[in-house]
């Protein structure tokens, strides 16, 4: 039950009660937005839950059944460790896609559909003082906390950290101790610079700045070629 004197509570709770849910191996429910969402988080709840206001949904003595065979086959795979799940410690290597520059570590782990992405600097162009590096390791640590740790999802995506010239193979290493070992091939560090993928668009090549561009230099060409990287260009 939620305290509904106070919103900010209510939707607090409502969260931890759905980051909680979808760690559940199984779940019996009722029709409620909390554990749709708590399902969403954890795919394998689609066919390890079951919902007892849903007609069509199976009897719970079946569910029961189902429960127990799931348990007994986890019981004998114990003494395995699926290959697919160790982190294999490869070289770093490097290839370039129309001029980008790309270091990853070489694992043989494919690529997959799903991308956590960034823009990244060690430090900020336009404000001085700013470690963004320091910033970058700190987000890093908490993606991994709340989302990559949970339900498997770092074996479900990619992590792109694009730079123009601020990272190297050394960084490489130090962010993949960030995220653990099982990070080992996850990211991909992506250098822009001298690409065509980071310039600015021909029509404004010999552009006037101070007169042609609106609230220069408030608004900087790193900070443009930033809004149109992410509107235009990642995709």
């Amino acid at each position: 039950l939620h305290m509904i004197d106070n919103h900010h509570r209510v939707n607090s709770e409502a969260l931890v009660d759905i980051i909680a849910l979808s760690r559940c191996q199984f779940l019996i429910h009722t029709s409620s937005a909390i554990a749709e969402a708590a399902i969403y988080l954890n795919f394998d709840l689609h066919e390890k839950s079951i919902n007892l206001e849903d007609e069509d949904s199976m009897a719970l003595s079946d569910f029961g059944d189902v429960i127990k065979r799931i348990v007994e086959r986890t019981d004998q795979d114990t003494t395995t460790t699926p290959t697919d799940k160790l982190a294999k410690v490869g070289p770093i290597v490097q290839r370039q896609l129309e001029s980008a520059r790309i270091t990853y570590r070489d694992t043989d782990r494919p690529s997959r559909h799903n991308a956590l992405v960034y823009l990244a600097q060690k430090k900020h162009s336009s404000y001085a003082g700013r470690d963004s590096y320091s910033m970058l390791l700190r987000s890093l640590e908490m993606a991994t906390k709340n989302y990559l740790s949970i339900n498997e999802h770092m074996e479900n995506l990619d992590i792109f950290i694009f730079h123009t010239n601020d990272f190297s193979e050394e960084d490489l290493g130090t962010l993949e101790e960030r995220l653990g070992p099982s990070a080992k091939g996850l990211i991909r560090l992506v250098n822009l610079s001298g690409s065509p993928f980071w310039q600015l668009p021909s029509h404004h090549a010999k552009d006037n700045k101070e007169r042609i561009w609106y609230a220069y230099p408030l608004f900087s060409e790193g900070y443009r070629r930033m809004m149109h990287w992410f509107a235009i260009d990642i995709w």
